[in-house]
């Protein structure tokens, strides 16, 4: 992206969005960085611009707001109530009194997330939340490695000429707070680091975890064990499954070692409250529920295991994410095949190999 000013003629979407940040800044003219070539003639960059504002106030921050998830020009898209992807990504970046110019990592960041979205078309929301396999800043050392995402706590959604509009606020997290919060609910987590820590959730590249904080690691412990997790999907680039033997008396269920993890944080905090979850994959998914006894049931690409709680407390005991085939002894039939997968962060550079 390069820092210059950008032409606008007859861009009414990106007008409206203008105008929902003027009342709130007022005359102060942003840092903007427009794509040099943009991604609808052939450029790497979904997003056409960033620009990011400097807030003066107790909690000094630079404040970025994203041009190009939305339609910022033509209508375009069949869906006339939403205008492109229905959002525009905006982040909250700490900044000292010495700091005179907003950074350029969370260029980067955006135009990744952006990208993302526009491979995989899965839409950000709030109450969503992704494992960067990487630190939110590439190459900075900071703990914070996991991104949830919220309604920005200042911009509210708009009525613009192209459709709807909401802003989702980017807010870099610790891995164990991702895990932590997994377990309970991304907004009920987001709810309590804002009247804990920051109402307007910054993303702090110098912060720790809050779980360092006993009070705080004890109330979302509490609240985790009361109310259990509202996470129902977890997402795999590989999941497989295939029945044999007489009757179809044997099933086994092939997943990437890299969501093992969460596959063993949730299934108690999901069926001991007899909620389900579901592993979903590209093509195939299974669901996992609470019942009395062992059993499934496949219908074309879906299968849906029921497994007892002494299924659920064994295979919560044993899993893990290194490459095998794991056997239960209380559910004789039931095979779980984790097969290593390569890890990459947001960039999609390489990082490891898990499992």
């Amino acid at each position: 992206m390069s820092d210059a000013v950008v032409d606008k003629p007859n861009m009414t979407g990106w007008d409206a969005i203008d105008g929902a940040l003027a009342p709130i800044y007022e005359a102060q003219v942003p840092r903007h960085w427009s794509t040099v070539k943009k991604f609808r003639q052939g450029g790497d960059d979904p997003l056409d611009g960033i620009s990011a504002y400097g807030v003066d106030s107790a909690r000094p921050h630079w404040h970025y707001v994203s041009y190009g998830m939305s339609e910022l020009y033509a209508k375009e898209s069949d869906n006339k109530r939403r205008s492109g992807w229905g959002f525009e990504f905006t982040i909250r970046v700490t900044r000292s009194s010495e700091d005179d110019q907003p950074p350029v990592w969370p260029l980067k960041l955006l135009q990744n997330l952006a990208r993302y979205v526009v491979r995989t078309g899965n839409v950000f929301q709030p109450g969503d939340h992704m494992d960067l396999n990487g630190p939110v800043a590439e190459g900075a050392d900071t703990m914070l490695r996991a991104a949830m995402f919220t309604t920005d706590p200042k911009l509210s959604a708009i009525e613009t000429p192209n459709g709807r509009v909401g802003f989702v606020q980017v807010v870099g997290v610790t891995l164990d707070e991702l895990r932590a919060a997994k377990s309970w609910n991304i907004t009920g987590f987001l709810d309590l680091f804002a009247s804990c820590r920051d109402p307007l959730l910054r993303t702090d590249l110098r912060r720790r975890s809050i779980l360092k904080h006993p009070p705080i690691a004890a109330e979302l412990e509490v609240r985790s064990r009361a109310e259990g997790s509202a996470t129902r999907f977890v997402y795999a680039t590989g999941v497989r499954f295939k029945e044999a033997g007489w009757l179809r008396k044997s099933l086994t269920i092939s997943l990437d070692a890299n969501v093992v993890g969460d596959l063993v944080t949730l299934l108690s905090a999901r069926l001991s409250y007899g909620r389900p979850l579901t592993v979903q994959g590209q093509s195939r998914a299974v669901t996992f529920e609470s019942g009395p006894e062992l059993r499934w049931k496949a219908r074309g690409d879906d299968v849906t295991v029921t497994l007892p709680p002494r299924v659920v407390a064994e295979a919560v005991d044993s899993l893990t994410s290194r490459g095998g085939v794991y056997n239960f002894a209380a559910a004789p039939g039931l095979t779980i095949h984790v097969e290593p997968c390569q890890m990459r962060d947001l960039a999609g550079n390489d990082v490891q190999v898990l499992g």
